[in-house]
């Protein structure tokens, strides 16, 4: 079986600092719901040694996506992480990061 990879990065530029921004860039339900994507479904599973193992779900375009959810990691007004690992639907894998750099012009986002 083949192996697809595919990255994308999107950058804005906007007059704000990071710190104002960052409870909107860091809110992602807000996020899916801007961007139409239907509820997530929360599963935790608490395993033997007591840790708990997160997965979330949903129906998008008529498949069932499920994937681990893992803890972000984030450093607030900077930076966040996630990578989720899917074991149902069409993807294995997917990590996405966001900066939020400040400059003279505000604060450029990259996504």
């Amino acid at each position: 079986m083949s192996k697809y990879y595919s990255s994308q990065t999107f950058k804005w530029q906007i007059q704000s600092s990071a710190l104002s921004i960052w409870p909107f860039i860091s809110d992602t339900e807000r996020f899916n719901q801007a961007i139409d994507l239907p509820p997530v479904i929360i599963e935790e599973n608490e395993l033997e040694d007591g840790r708990v193992e997160r997965f979330e779900k949903m129906t998008l375009y008529g498949m069932n996506v499920r994937w681990k959810f893992p803890p972000y990691n984030w450093i607030y007004g900077q930076i966040y992480t996630q990578n989720r690992v899917y074991t149902h639907g069409p993807f294995k894998n997917l990590k996405l990061q966001i900066k939020l750099i400040e400059n003279d012009n505000g604060t450029l986002i990259s996504y």
